[in-house]
């Protein structure tokens, strides 16, 4: 593992501001913040925190929107060495004291006042009007940071079972950023647009990775098309989940100006069909695929920028900070400076590790013989049909890869005699139900007949996402309704 030396490191925000002070940071609407401006708004917010009573290891909830606004708390928290807790803003009022009393937080920040109420436990209600509008300031300087303090509590994407509550200290970020920087060039004069949600951990890594090179973060406006984003605020950089890539190569008439505006497409977020890699990269967007998840700070592995089209379908080699093998049964274990600290429960902190510090992520998968990791799918995904094992996402790549499929989510159902069966949700471009036999004709090409689902459904309507993933296990229930429990 890295030996990084001395814990103890200047504000890399302070050092931006010392290093770029009139170069663009954040950038949102009209508005542009230098790096000196964002580091004196950051200055005003520590000491507006610091009078309502955070300090020094306190919690703070964040239910908030992508913002300018968000940033500056963020980094505020960090350098008062509080640890932030970055909530979903699509977890509804009634559900919020579920969170925020697991995570022990003793304040909340947010613009829902008035529909939140008075939460329990005494939690202190803030908002960002009141934080960011005060004149009082915390003069410490130089602002030192431990690499070792806790930092953030983030809500695992998992698309099974309730998710977990992460903390991460800073170095899990910082060395996050400073891998995947190394990797994919970016800095002053680099835009990276903010695609995800900072109440996860690809949000978070956006920001650190422009706090370290020197690159601005772009909002994106929500009115505006994800291509007339990029074109507008000439973004040279983004983050993207597969639902992203689909639209954005829906916009033929643009791919031409996004290839010649981009430099770097950074896919995450899951597994992803072939043929929508193919097709971006057709387009001339230079894509890079990365496997990651929230315990070790976001990226894990990623291609490189001269990686042969052929190798873009892997997910890349370990970065700089970080650490993969394959254990004896299949299974991905990692460790490295990116590693998080435990799982949250509480006053507690459950720390799954091995006597040697790696962690087993659930997902299987291998390590090819030029050292590209290869994803197969998650190991309790995973089901026995008449005696043979079945990773859905196989058959979910294999039909994401038919024409005029947008989506797809397989699970398995009871079966009388084979135990289990698989069955599929097929999410069509226009709308339609899936043909069913059209679909196993097309699978029956490339797949063996025990891996071909026995049904095939429509997408179903509000169907909800675990951050920025589908949610299995509401698939799995809807297909017991579906199917009567069995197949």
């Amino acid at each position: 593992m890295t030996d990084t030396g001395t814990h103890v490191i200047p504000c890399p925000l302070g050092e931006a501001s010392r290093k770029w002070p009139d170069n663009p940071a954040l950038i949102t609407g009209g508005n542009v913040l230098t790096w000196s401006q964002y580091d004196e708004q950051v200055t005003r917010a520590t000491g507006s925190l610091k009078e309502n009573g955070v300090g020094e290891n306190s919690r703070v909830g964040l239910l908030l929107e992508n913002s300018a606004d968000y940033a500056i708390l963020l980094m505020a928290l960090f350098r008062l060495r509080a640890v932030a807790v970055p909530l979903s803003t699509r977890t509804p009022s009634t559900a919020l004291p579920g969170p925020l009393q697991l995570a022990r937080c003793s304040h909340l920040t947010t613009n829902r006042i008035s529909e939140i109420g008075s939460p329990e436990g005494g939690i202190k209600l803030l908002t960002t009007g009141e934080l960011l509008s005060g004149e009082s300031e915390d003069t410490r300087t130089p602002v030192e940071l431990d690499l070792n303090q806790p930092a953030t509590i983030i809500a695992t994407s998992g698309s099974t079972s309730q998710p977990k509550l992460v903390m991460h200290a800073y170095k899990n970020h910082y060395f996050n950023a400073l891998g995947s920087n190394r990797n994919i060039t970016f800095g002053p004069g680099g835009r990276w647009l903010l695609s995800l949600p900072l109440s996860h951990v690809g949000g978070i890594g956006i920001l650190f990775r422009s706090l370290l090179s020197g690159g601005a973060v772009v909002f994106p406006d929500p009115d505006k098309s994800l291509s007339e984003n990029i074109m507008d605020r000439a973004v040279t950089h983004i983050s993207l989940v597969s639902t992203q890539l689909r639209r954005l190569l829906r916009e033929e008439d643009n791919l031409p100006a996004l290839a010649h505006t981009l430099k770097a497409v950074l896919m995450g977020g899951g597994a992803m069909p072939d043929s929508l890699l193919t097709a971006a990269l057709e387009a001339g967007l230079p894509i890079h695929k990365s496997y990651g998840l929230t315990e070790m700070a976001s990226q894990v592995t990623t291609t490189r920028p001269d990686d042969l089209p052929a190798r873009i379908t892997t997910s890349g080699k370990p970065l700089d900070y970080r650490e993969v093998k394959i254990s004896s049964d299949g299974e991905i274990l990692v460790r490295g400076e990116t590693r998080f600290m435990g799982y949250v429960d509480g006053d507690s902190l459950t720390t799954p590790f091995g006597a040697d510090g790696w962690f087993a992520t659930g997902d299987c998968g291998f390590i090819d013989h030029n050292g590209y990791l290869i994803v197969t799918g998650r190991k309790d995904n995973m089901f026995v049909s008449g005696g043979e094992n079945i990773h859905p996402e196989e058959i979910e790549s294999t039909l994401s890869n038919i024409p005029g499929v947008e989506e797809v989510v397989v699970v398995a159902v009871e079966h009388p005699d084979y135990g289990h069966r698989p069955v599929a949700f097929v999410h069509r471009t226009d709308g339609t139900p899936p043909d069913s036999d059209e679909l196993t004709d097309h699978l029956a090409k490339v797949l063996p007949r025990f891996k071909i689902p026995d049904r095939f459904f429509g997408w179903p309507e509000n169907i909800e996402k675990t951050g920025i993933k589908l949610n299995r296990e509401q698939f799995a229930q809807l297909a017991v309704r579906l199917t009567g429990g069995k197949s």
